[in-house]
């Protein structure tokens, strides 16, 4: 793969400095061969110096594990875990011994895997495996597995598969032209076999892992989540970009809106302004990759109406507040007491009931409407004979009376409360206090 880019590289260079070489190698026609094979060789060596300085980055380790630090699991068929440099492995081994032994007894073409369980934020471009000497009866192969999940779960990006003979001997994994190996699971999977009832075993020395440096990464594309949405005047939300691929050098994006009229953004935050639509757009400063996200920005109507669906009256609650996706109903007045939350083609954030709400999931042009119990009048009755009435609020504590409630026209001194008496197709059933006997005065 690194020969490959750095012969297209050569060849690229080689054409844009053709007129250099051109110099270097046409002259007189009375000039020696070895004039002629002198030219060549400082074009050959101006190449290497400047072509491969500059486009042939080198490799850097990035991380190290070591075989030689032994841990305390002697278990051949036992998962262990170890800890190195901060990172958490999973080894099928014996720890115990300096360097690890991977094997067992009995066992016929089984895998003995030594696994991460993080990813590196590096892309990977090559691993080595260093193995000593070994008493079994075949190292059948050890494969290098990357993939999106712990021991080669998940999706697999690479499965690099080696022989190995029962010597001593460094193993050389690289990175596939065109494959990603940052933020991924890597796997080291031994297939052993050994008839004999005894443990046998390969040793593991080390693994090493590195990145390629001295170059830059181009970048090849890009992707935004999500790529749709429908939000309200005053929403916001993010939209996250990933830059392809995961070890591009330059990953820095700038943001667009086709109407800020109507939704704007900043380092990928969107906030909706009024009612309408926009396309978001992500661009890639290294060659200019775009990704769209479509927003769409719905209108919303606020207002009040009582649990019959009237509009209140002036003295009433208003209509209630919306900020961003945040809604707040007017205070209760006039004895209107707040009932619950009616919304169309949205969603609500909590029951409807809840007064702190917000709106969700709108799809079109959003109304919300604050629901209010109406008020309670309850007419008061001594012995038969109506002496006063009285205007609650939903849920308000119903009180008989004190004396002389009408004052002079109507004493209740001495009097007998008969009960509650209902306005005719009116239910009291959510007053707080049922109707009782009681003493007037």
């Amino acid at each position: 793969m690194k020969n490959l880019k750095f012969l297209s590289s050569l060849g690229s260079w080689a054409g844009s400095h053709r007129s250099m070489i051109k110099a270097l190698t046409v002259g007189s026609p009375s000039v020696h061969r070895r004039g002629t094979l002198l030219k060549l060789m400082s074009i050959l060596v101006l190449i290497l110096t400047i072509g491969v300085g500059q486009m042939w980055g080198a490799e850097t380790l990035v991380y190290t594990l070591d075989g030689t630090t032994t841990a305390e699991d002697n278990g051949y068929a036992t998962e262990s875990s170890i800890t190195q440099s901060s990172k958490s492995w999973k080894v099928t081994g014996n720890t115990t011994t300096n360097p690890w032994r991977i094997g067992g007894k009995k066992i016929s073409n089984v895998d003995r895997p030594i696994y991460t369980t993080f990813t590196f934020t590096d892309d990977i471009s090559k691993v080595t495996v260093e193995t000593g000497t070994s008493t079994l009866d075949a190292v059948n192969s050890i494969t290098l597995i990357v993939s999106s999940s712990q021991n080669g779960g998940g999706t697999v990006t690479s499965s690099l598969a080696k022989t190995s003979s029962l010597t001593s001997t460094t193993l050389t994994f690289e990175r596939p032209e065109g494959k990603d190996w940052s933020g991924k699971y890597f796997a080291i999977v031994f297939n052993v076999s050994k008839s004999a009832n005894s443990n046998a075993y390969i040793q593991f020395k080390n693994a090493k892992f590195y990145k390629e440096t001295g170059g830059s990464v181009a970048v090849t594309g890009v992707s935004i989540t999500p790529t749709s949405k429908s939000i309200v005047p005053g929403e916001t939300f993010d939209i996250t970009p990933t830059v392809l691929p995961a070890g591009a050098t330059n990953k820095a994006v700038s943001w667009t809106s086709s109407a800020t009229s109507k939704a704007t953004v900043s380092n990928g935050t969107v906030t909706g302004v009024a009612a309408g639509s926009s396309t978001i757009t992500c661009t890639t400063t290294d060659g200019g990759f775009t990704a769209t996200c479509a927003v769409t920005v719905c209108g919303v109507t606020m207002q009040a109406r009582d649990e019959d669906g009237n509009e209140i009256p002036s003295g009433g609650p208003g209509a209630p507040s919306c900020t961003g996706k945040s809604i707040t109903p007017a205070a209760d007045a006039n004895n209107y007491v707040f009932k619950e939350w009616q919304i169309e083609n949205a969603d609500l954030g909590s029951s409807a009931s809840a007064k702190s709400n917000t709106i969700t999931n709108p799809t079109g042009a959003v109304t919300v409407t604050a629901v209010y119990h109406k008020p309670i009048t309850i007419t008061y009755k001594a012995n038969g004979e109506t002496f006063t009435t009285q205007t609650y609020g939903h849920g308000g504590t119903l009180a008989f009376p004190a004396s002389n409630p009408d004052g002079a026209t109507y004493s209740c001194t001495g009097k007998t409360f008969t009960g509650w008496v209902a306005e005719a197709n009116k239910d009291y059933s959510h007053a707080t206090d049922a109707p009782t006997y009681a003493t007037a005065g």
